[in-house]
């Protein structure tokens, strides 16, 4: 990958911390460019991606958050409960435990996270009720017929969003037979904030 396409802390992304220069870092946020949002992160940078060793909180371990602009990723990653679980449509825990390995894991985390961005700027645009009534029929109704890729995707309408759009990047064959309509809201989120998939 040239310079020319990578995701440069200063211009996408204001600062990184803990994750050093080398191919992890690059693994990680190439993440943001399979996703199309290199020029959508040209104009409107993200405030920080802060890698740690472990995300706790009282439900135990995560693997990631978005607050405010700041995406926080675990680097811890356990085999068989993180990655490396074979991808098949509605019976995974998320879409990044069907990677191959830690550092794959930690890129789709990178990008799901970068979907709650995408929906938090979304609702900042265009209010949040109006986000909730593009989104929320469109979950209620996937849930209902049982299209969602992953069992995070059924929680809650943002991650059904966040989960859609990383099935968007990795599973996009899969994502526009099985779950059509979560398609077209995922390109309809994008078109609203004028993220062009042919970004990158």
């Amino acid at each position: 990958m040239s310079d020319q396409e990578r995701i440069k802390v200063g211009q996408h992304i204001q600062e990184v911390e803990g994750l050093r220069p080398g191919a992890v870092r690059r693994t990680v946020l190439r993440g943001a460019q399979l996703a199309g949002l290199d020029q959508y992160l040209a104009r409107a940078p993200l405030k920080s991606v802060r890698v740690s060793g472990e995300l706790r909180d009282d439900g135990g371990h995560f693997t990631g958050d978005h607050i405010c602009g700041t995406i926080r990723i675990s680097a811890r990653r356990v085999q068989g409960e993180d990655y490396g679980i074979p991808f098949r449509w509605g019976e995974v825990a998320t879409v990044a435990t069907s990677a191959t390995t830690p550092e794959q894991a930690m890129q789709r985390t990178f990008v799901h996270e970068l979907g709650h961005c995408l929906l938090y700027r979304l609702m900042e645009q265009e209010g949040r009720e109006a986000v909730k009534a593009l989104i929320k029929p469109v979950f209620r109704e996937a849930v209902d017929m049982s299209r969602t890729v992953s069992e995070r995707a059924e929680e809650n309408w943002h991650e059904y969003f966040c989960e859609t759009f990383s099935a968007s990047v990795y599973h996009h064959r899969e994502l526009t037979s099985r779950d059509p309509v979560g398609y077209r809201m995922v390109q309809q989120a994008r078109a609203l904030l004028e993220v062009d998939h042919g970004d990158s």
